[in-house]
């Protein structure tokens, strides 16, 4: 090979060994900076999120009851650590995620609200993921994703392993203002038990398919009492 050719090899090694040294720096930086914030019976969630907390970071919340809280950045898991039967969140407000939440993880929860519904989801909110909860006795919807204006999006909200139950209206409420505008697209509801709820068990307000895309509802048990599904999907799901 010519001394040229041999500093063309060395440049091409240089430059490859540099981008792979970024990369791995970046990771680093991002795993490093991530923290867990730990959360413990009579203090408050959602002063931990407003007050320590930063993107992507991991709230561990112990057993206890607690007041309700407002998701507003991005990437965080707020995970109950002893699950629903041991932490709860009994309020007269929901728990809110913000257009802000993208990416955020609620797991491990029982959620009731005595005016209002127990999750509130705001549109332009994105990869949302709630699973391993349950919603139960809320006034209002378990869920309610809001999908307001002609301008609204909500993308990739998964809703999993969740158990729905004994709601004043739906078990989970979509409120598509206006479906040739308002664009939900990937949501995702599996593997839940939606029982007993005084109205749905999954409401959507508008009938039109345009706008509503890549939606999948699987291997749920909608059954006792008034949980038929209004406008939606269905894909292998027990009702009765």
């Amino acid at each position: 090979m010519t001394e040229h050719g041999d500093d063309k090899m060395l440049g091409r090694r240089i430059l490859s060994l540099t981008f792979a040294s970024l990369i791995a720096t970046l990771a680093w930086s991002l795993t490093a900076t991530a923290a867990t914030h730990y959360v413990q019976n009579g203090e408050s969630i959602g002063d931990v999120i407003s007050n320590l907390a930063a993107a992507g970071d991991t709230i561990l919340v112990g057993p206890g009851t607690y007041d309700s809280f407002t998701v507003d950045k991005e990437g965080l898991s707020i995970i109950g650590e002893e699950g629903p039967d041991n932490t709860k969140i009994v309020s007269d407000t929901s728990v809110a995620f913000t257009e802000t939440a993208d990416g955020s993880t609620l797991s491990g929860f029982e959620i009731t609200i005595s005016n209002s519904n127990g999750i509130y989801v705001i549109h332009r909110c994105h990869n949302l993921t709630i699973e391993n909860n349950i919603l139960s006795g809320s006034l209002h919807s378990g869920i309610y994703l809001d999908v307001p204006s002609s301008t609204s999006t909500l993308d990739y909200v998964i809703i999993r392993n969740n158990t729905i139950v004994f709601n004043k209206i739906d078990g989970i409420h979509v409120n598509q203002y206006d479906a040739n505008s308002a664009v939900i697209t990937g949501l995702a509801v599996q593997n839940n038990i939606i029982s007993g709820n005084s109205r749905y068990g999954f409401y959507r307000n508008n009938n039109r398919i345009a706008n509503f895309s890549g939606a999948g509802f699987s291997n749920n048990n909608f059954w006792n009492g008034n949980n038929r599904l209004y406008k939606s999907l269905l894909i292998k799901n027990y009702i009765s």
